[in-house]
Formats: structure tokens, sequence, C-alpha cells
């Protein structure tokens, strides 16, 4: 059934009040207002009026870091100069079009990027893996995993954010803003590498950056995003938690078997975790 359209401009009036009323917030501050955005889940119409607004203070996160390969796919870092001058732009579309908002001094791009791009990678030797944060659901996770004492190292230079949660939004002051060192052991990334949402969302964007054509062939019979999550969930049960063990799942099972598991790729009686990856990898 169809939402009455009258519910649906009750929702919108709702959203848009809550950004209206934090974007005032950081108007009475003299804050700048930046945007984090992923260019690939925004209409093209939508995605100029940010870069006309922005102009050319605009830098991709990935850039210059291990995922270089997936810059032109991955989320932008847009300043869009004070609330004022932000607020008519983003609220003439649906607020689902962006991610979240940094509220922080003007001139600040370039450090907010560069704190952002430190704590993008989680250190997983020699099989690094991608922390979404540009994701507002990661965001979010994040969020409700620190202490006030915690927010600081993970905020680092941002005054206020403003996050999406898929009905409305929440915002969050920093209680001390600076330039903070990447802890040695960030409280934001407890369970992080084994939360599946953020793991299929990993896995998505490796096969379509690394083997496109395959998961065009694998698009064309079935979801591909039900399958990675398939995939992750038989990694699970397989025991197999290792970044190049996921990614021997995938591609091998993309590439070279159309999406299916052959039989002997199964697990045998008594056989570790290890000792079966070794079999599979290296028949």
């Amino acid at each position: 059934m169809r939402p009455l359209p009258g519910r649906c401009l009750c929702r919108r009036r709702t959203v848009m009040a809550c950004v209206q009323s934090w974007l005032a917030e950081q108007g009475e501050h003299a804050r700048e207002i930046y945007l984090v955005m992923d260019a690939s889940n925004v209409s093209a119409c939508y995605q100029e009026q940010i870069e006309a607004l922005a102009g050319k203070e605009s830098l991709r996160l990935y850039a210059g870091t291990v995922a270089e390969k997936l810059a032109d796919q991955g989320p932008c870092l847009y300043a869009l100069g004070s609330a004022i001058a932000a607020q008519a732009d983003l609220l003439n579309e649906s607020a689902h079009t962006w991610e979240w908002l940094i509220a922080a001094p003007s001139g600040r791009l370039h450090a907010l990027a560069t704190h952002w791009q430190e704590r993008l990678i989680i250190d997983r030797g020699a099989s690094p893996v991608l922390f979404r944060l540009h994701d507002y659901r990661v965001m979010l996770r994040a969020l409700s995993r620190l202490s006030d004492e915690e927010l600081p190292a993970f905020l680092g230079p941002v005054e206020s954010l403003c996050v999406w949660t898929g009905q409305g939004c929440r915002t969050q002051d920093n209680p001390k803003p600076g330039l903070y060192p990447l802890p040695k052991q960030p409280a934001w990334l407890e369970n992080a590498a084994l939360n599946d949402e953020v793991l299929c969302s990993n896995l998505r964007h490796y096969l379509l950056s690394e083997h496109p054509e395959a998961y065009s062939r694998l698009a064309a019979q079935r979801d591909p995003g039900t399958w990675v999550v398939q995939m992750a969930g038989l990694a699970r049960q397989w025991g197999w938690h290792a970044s190049q063990q996921l990614v021997f799942l995938v591609r091998e099972s993309l590439s070279a078997h159309d999406g299916e598991i052959p039989r002997h790729w199964y697990p045998e009686m008594n056989e570790t975790a290890q000792q079966h990856y070794v079999r599979v990898a290296g028949r």
C-alpha cells in the first residue's frame, strides 16, 4: 500500500525541522558546514548542486590511502560555507541524499580530511579493512560505543555532527575539539571488523572495483546483495574471519564458479578452519 502524501510530507517536515534547528545553532556559533556524501549513492543533479555550492572546496576521502583505487567511487568531503548558505541547498532535496554534516571553523577542509582518512582503515596487517565511516549507519554505531571521554579522539576538529538516521537525524557535540593522534586501540572499532553490515559493504565495493564483469554476470542471474550476505554467512560458519579468506571466497566463487560453491570446498570431518582454508586455497 502506498503511503499517504500527507504522512510523507509530515515526516519530511520533521526531518527538515531537525536539520534546520542544528544549522541554526551552528550559525549562532559562526561555524562552517562540511558535508560527507557518498557520490555513488546520489543523483547526478544533486551532486552537481553540492559541487556548485562547494566550488573547488572538496576532497575525496579515499585518495592517498590504501583505498586509492576506490577514490572515484568513495565518499567526498565538501566545504559548504556558512550554515545559512548550506541550508537551502541541503533542504531542497530529500534528507537521505547525504550521510552526515560537520560543523567546524572555516578553512578546516584539509585538517578534517586528514583526520578521517586516519580513521577509515582498520589495520589488519597485510589485509587492511575499510571502516566505512561515511555510511551513517556505521557512524551511528561508532557514536553509540563512545563515552564523553572517548569522543574527542574520534571526532577530532569536528565541533558538532548531524547524522542522518534513516528516519530523521541525530546530533552530537564534541566536548573537546582538537587534533588528536589515532589511538593504538580505537574504542570505536570494537567488534567493527566483525560487523556483518560493514563487512558486506566492503565485499561489494571490492567486487565492483576488482571484478566488475563477473559481478555484472552475477547480477543478471540473482540479487548480488543477497549473494554477498550468503557468502559472509558461510565464511562465518566455516570460521574464515581473516580478510584474505573472505576475499578468496567471494573472488573465486564469483570469478571461477559463477557464484556457486563447489562441493569439494565444504569442510571435511575434523578439519580445522585453517586446514580447511589451506586445502581449498591450495587446490
